[in-house]
């Protein structure tokens, strides 16, 4: 897999012989090398044993996603094996200082423990959000988690071989004979199949059919040993019952679970970036930018320093009696800020980031993907112009419902990158108290320094290659209030200060540009 080949390498740990995580890039999905060699150390004779036809019974359904997608271990000497080795492990944690086997270098595709249900359970790192929240799924039951770094164990050594030898013990599985496809189950379907199986270690199931290419296994369920007769599977109860069609606009889409031995590179990367819009991660917040000189007076700015507050459009307030954040502090204008911006349109719209709370952003985050990932879906009475949280991709942001879709989705505005999204109306929560403390960090602003201008696709681009997803330093020439946080705009020099031998300020630049590439209005 490895030998002659272009590989993506993540290094974990620097010295004389690196420690590093391989990635194979050069397919449709990325391949993590290191999950796939620990997948080849498996003991094929230890996996769940799966035949089309086959009966099985005893069976344990351990996970009702709210996709329909359920995990079931079956009887079988893997899993008499990994209870056997888990058990050990319980005892042996009992009498040593757990913390000593604290993860100090997590990585996705990592197998390590986690406390499930008051035990020790194996799980596999799927995500990281920075250096702090992960995301996790327990393997052997098909669970999936948010959880910080300090909650999971290193597997002690003398059990790390067979512990590993043994494979997963969860079966994907889906209800075999349902018009409803995964994906679109309605939460009463899911809330129904639940109470059914998830308290009952009786189950069985028949195998109607093994997809080898979805890693998914079709199966008529049972909770008793009827087994012989169709109708008296769950799956006949469902395709019979309304379950599928109430509240036919309304659906639960959430993802099933990532897959066991190989995370996407995609799910990697994400420990370098604290969100789907690129904002550095803790680790780099140190980094801030530094301006050589004054900018008392900006080259060819020829602009006031003096706040000019002009009244702002009739405010969209949110009709809800919830607390919003304090505005964020802005010093008088004429004072230089660091900042990074997060979204370039073009000079005349661009979102800055105040650099010196982005660690409070970075925990703020963190914090709401343990909660939010904790929470199921409940049904929300969803209004344009009231703040929620919404998951967008792997992480959960604070956003302004700009507009609720026929469809079942909704077009939301993140208030701290300033970013617009589509998501599904399940993906969003109510904003706790909690996550309405620290101020939106996402500010709208334009570029000073010049004259207002219809700006082409050209321009647009030099503009971004310059100052998106950058940190740089922003003078503030002009703020205009406003009532709501996310209708404050600014205008600003900004001034691009990585450069060791001059300052580049980015509206000399497109100055430059503006004869060409834009057309004065």
């Amino acid at each position: 897999m490895a030998s002659g080949r272009i590989l993506l390498a993540e290094i974990l740990e620097r010295g004389q012989t690196p420690l590093v995580v391989l990635y194979d890039t050069s397919q449709d999905d990325d391949v993590n090398i290191n999950a796939a060699c620990m997948k080849a150390l498996q003991d094929k004779t230890l996996a769940s044993p799966l035949q089309v036809n086959s009966v099985y019974m005893n069976v344990i359904v351990s996970s009702v996603c709210s996709d329909g997608t359920i995990y079931c271990q079956l009887p079988s000497r893997g899993l008499a094996k990994l209870n056997e080795i888990l058990e050990k492990i319980e005892t042996y944690f009992h009498s040593q200082v757990t913390s000593e086997f604290l993860v100090s270098k997590p990585f996705c595709g990592k197998v390590c423990l986690a406390r499930y249900k008051g035990k020790w359970s194996r799980v596999e790192i799927t995500n990281l959000h920075g250096s702090r929240v992960l995301d996790i799924l327990f393997i052997d039951v098909g669970v999936q988690a948010s959880v910080e770094v300090f909650e999971l164990r290193e597997i002690p050594p003398q059990f790390l071989r067979d512990l590993m030898a043994t494979p997963p013990q969860a079966v994907k599985c889906c209800l075999a004979d349902l018009a409803v496809s995964v994906g679109s189950w309605t939460p009463d379907a899911v809330q129904w199949l639940r109470d059914k199986v998830l308290n009952t270690t009786d189950c069985s199931m028949k195998v109607a059919k093994v997809d080898e290419s979805k890693r998914c296994t079709y199966v008529h369920l049972f909770t008793d040993k009827s087994f012989h007769d169709p109708a008296h599977s769950l799956n006949h109860q469902m395709a019979q019952s309304d379950l599928f069609k109430q509240r036919p606009d309304v659906f639960l889409t959430s993802h099933s679970p990532a897959k066991i031995t190989t995370p996407t590179l995609s799910s990697k990367t994400s420990s370098t970036s604290n969100s789907t819009n690129g904002s550095p991660a803790s680790s780099s917040v140190g980094a801030k930018p530094h301006l050589r000189r004054a900018l008392s007076g900006p080259r060819g700015g020829g602009g006031s320093n003096t706040i000019t507050s002009s009244p702002p459009e009739t405010p969209s307030s949110p009709s809800s009696t919830l607390q919003l954040p304090p505005l964020l502090e802005l010093p008088p204008a004429g004072n230089n800020i660091d900042v990074y911006v997060s979204v370039a349109c073009h000079p005349g719209h661009f979102v800055l980031q105040p650099w010196r709370d982005m660690y409070k952003l970075v925990v703020l985050m963190g914090e709401m993907i343990l909660y939010y990932n904790k929470t199921e879906q409940k049904p929300l009475n969803i209004e344009k112009n009231q703040i929620y949280a919404a998951k967008v991709e792997n992480n959960w942001h604070r956003v302004l419902v700009k507009g609720v879709l026929t469809n079942g989705l909704v077009s939301v505005y993140e208030l701290d990158y300033g970013k617009h999204e589509l998501v599904s109306c399940t993906q969003l929560r109510p904003l706790i108290k909690e996550f309405r403390q620290l101020p939106f960090q996402g500010i709208t602003a334009q570029l000073a320094g010049l004259k207002p201008r219809q700006w082409s696709e050209e321009a647009s681009i030099v503009f971004r290659n310059h100052v998106e997803k950058k940190p740089l330093v922003a003078q503030l020439e002009a703020i205009q209030e406003s009532t709501n946080p996310w209708d404050r705009k600014l205008t600003v020099f900004l001034v691009d200060t990585s450069q060791e031998e001059r300052d580049i300020w980015v509206h000399d630049i497109m100055a430059e540009f503006a004869d060409e590439l834009t057309n004065e209005l």
